[in-house]
């Protein structure tokens, strides 16, 4: 009779080398899906460093103040030719940060100090460029790159208007300064007083669009804070005539000349009801020669401050502070008690040096002058 012999030898064996077959179809695709996770994720990296660079650099300069954002870029040009390079753990980083012309040239620190009208300003976060030339170059496999634009404005002294509410800003309007004289300058239009009574006289009459003494406009007074300054670097403004009025303070600051055009009756002529005037690295210069040319700087509720500047007038020059100049009479008038005066590192006199002129700086309280 025919036996049959069973034995389990050799299975085991059958199922090593069946094991090592299945490892060797799935170790190696294993290890190819390993490899593509590993260099996306480190590509990812890359990408991810460069965005937070340029989104890092753009908030930053986003974040300064008008009257700096042309400074700060000076400060912080990183060109081309010369990024900044920053090391970290996993490499290096390179930022570049700089400004281009209305026609996409780019702006040396010089011009763009000068600059007047729009610019772009291109900030750029780059990772894995081995050689710093911003452009992907064999054996940069992880090279990313991110770029923010901006467009802004540089021009000739620019205005802000802050109008307050319990000490609190609740409306802000921004102009250019030529934009601001059409609007405010009094010498464009009608005094206030002439306002009031063209609007008396017309009574039961229906104002024409091109009055000079609408509701909007009447007197061109100022309703809250202004500060004026210059852009660029420094600016030259000649005006027939300065007369400026603002419930709040004034605050010329930066690095620009404001000058009456050379007739007879040209004057300059600031007043702040209530609030502060500060005058910082300005030349205010008064060319009229009438009697009605006196220069005019006052606050009769505030104090003035003037620094770094220079203010001239052909006629006399009146800085008061808790006092209010009085035309007609020639004479100041007292307001409030208080009010005080700070003149520091700037020249005041007359407009030709050999010339003689009353200058007369008043205040209710203290009177600093270095």
């Amino acid at each position: 009779m025919l036996q049959v012999i069973k034995s389990n030898r050799g299975g085991v064996l059958v199922v090593v080398l069946m094991v090592i077959m299945v490892l060797g179809i799935l170790v190696p695709t294993g290890f190819t899906m390993y490899n593509k996770l590993f260099l996306n994720e480190t590509r990812l990296i890359h990408q991810k460093q460069a965005v937070n660079l340029a989104v890092s650099a753009m908030e930053t300069f986003e974040r300064q103040d008008q009257l700096e954002k042309v400074s700060y870029l000076v400060s912080n040009l990183h060109v081309p030719s010369a990024p900044m390079v920053i090391t970290q753990p996993s490499g290096q980083l390179d930022l570049y940060q700089y400004a281009l012309d209305k026609e996409g040239k780019q702006l040396s620190k010089d011009k763009l100090t000068r600059y007047i009208g729009e610019y772009t300003v291109v900030v750029k976060g780059v990772s894995g460029d081995k050689n710093h030339n911003h452009q992907k170059d064999p054996g940069e496999r992880f090279y990313a790159e991110h770029e923010m634009t901006v467009v802004e404005t540089a021009g000739k002294a620019e205005v802000l208007i802050e109008k307050k509410e319990n000490g609190k800003v609740v409306d802000t309007i921004w102009l250019t300064f030529r934009e601001f004289l059409d609007r405010y300058n009094q010498a464009n239009g009608k005094s206030k007083d002439e306002c009031k009574e063209n609007n008396g006289s017309k009574k039961g009459k229906k104002k024409d669009d091109d009055d000079e003494c609408d509701e909007e406009n009447e007197g061109n007074l100022i309703d809250g804070d202004v500060t004026v300054f210059g852009v660029g670097g420094d600016e030259f403004n000649e005006e027939d005539n300065l007369i400026l009025e603002a419930t709040g303070s004034l605050t010329f600051k930066g690095v620009f000349t404001i000058t009456t055009k050379s007739n007879g009756n040209s004057k300059i002529q600031l007043t702040s009801q209530k609030g502060d005037i500060i005058i910082e690295k300005t030349t205010m210069q008064s060319t009229g020669n009438s009697s009605h040319s006196d220069m005019v700087i006052q606050t009769p509720k505030g104090n003035i401050e003037v620094t770094d500047s220079t203010i001239e007038s052909n006629r006399g020059i009146y800085i008061l502070a808790g006092f209010k100049y009085e035309e007609t009479l020639g004479v100041p008038v007292p307001v409030s008690p208080g009010r005080n005066i700070k003149i520091l590192n700037s020249e005041i006199g007359a407009l030709k040096k050999t010339k003689k002129i009353p200058v007369l700086t008043q205040a209710s309280g203290s009177l600093i002058k270095n």
